[in-house]
């Protein structure tokens, strides 16, 4: 009896089919090759190829901690300098902490002293600063801002209510027999407290209110400004009268 396997090629269907004609035998042989054939191979692996492998690796093994071996001892003496080096370092460590110590003591000694010279250098300073600005606001109670004797304010009136400030000044021309008007610029600042000693400084940001005020005889100006300042202190209105120079020609100042 035997087994007959046909090949067909399907791109060549005029060519005539190919015959193979095995016997049994012949077909359980080929059947038990296939099967055998992986173990085959596994046993070749196991008993040839395996211990070639493994003797190579042990050998690369062996050179490896050879020189695992030569490294370990290399760091075991470079480990013992370096622990006499760190003693060495820790005794002028412990040194230099000392002189550190004593040199900062001194230093904060010589530091409280100094800031203590500071602060009362500062106080007398402040105090100073102080005795100048009361100087300058009495000398401006008492000095006018301008030496000119072209206008004069007087018969000023305040009243404060409300956030607002209600004014009025009277301004006379001294040169009653000018026939030409005298153009000024009228600027209002409301002080309090401590900014009543800056009264005798000027500056159009430092106005609270301006007024163009053309006389030429005797004016008098009202009005308001809104304005809040605290009730418990000191509260001036300032005056001051400027020409086209911004040279201030009357000044005149009213508590309230």
């Amino acid at each position: 009896m035997a087994y007959i396997f046909t090949l067909v090629r399907r791109d060549r269907t005029d060519a005539p089919p190919w015959h193979l004609s095995l016997p049994v035998w012949g077909v359980r042989c080929v059947l038990l090759l296939v099967v055998a054939l992986p173990f085959i191979a596994f046993f070749l692996g196991i008993s040839v190829l395996a211990p070639v492998y493994m003797t190579q690796e042990r050998a690369n093994l062996k050179t490896e901690i050879t020189r695992l071996e030569e490294y370990i001892h290399k760091f075991d003496n470079g480990f013992d300098d370096m622990e006499k080096e760190n003693a060495r370092l820790k005794e002028e460590l412990r040194d230099e902490r000392e002189l550190r110590a004593a040199a900062e003591a001194k230093i904060a000694i010589n530091e409280g002293a100094r800031t203590e010279v500071q602060e009362r250098l500062q106080e007398l300073e402040e105090k100073n600063s102080e005795l100048a600005k009361g100087m300058e606001f009495y000398e401006a109670f008492i000095r006018p801002a301008t030496d000119r004797d072209e206008l004069q304010c007087y018969n000023i009136t305040a009243k404060y209510s409300r956030g607002k400030l209600a004014y009025g000044v009277n301004f006379l021309r001294t040169d009653r027999k000018a026939k030409t008007a005298l153009e000024t610029r009228v600027k209002f600042r409301v002080l309090a407290g401590g900014e009543v000693l800056n009264m005798s400084e000027g500056g159009e940001a430092q106005a609270n209110h301006t007024r163009p005020l053309k006389i030429k005889d005797a004016h008098r100006l009202n009005g308001s400004i809104a304005v809040k300042v605290p009730d418990q202190t000191l509260r001036v209105l300032d005056i001051k009268a400027y020409d086209a120079k911004d040279e201030i020609l009357a000044h005149c100042w009213k508590a309230f």
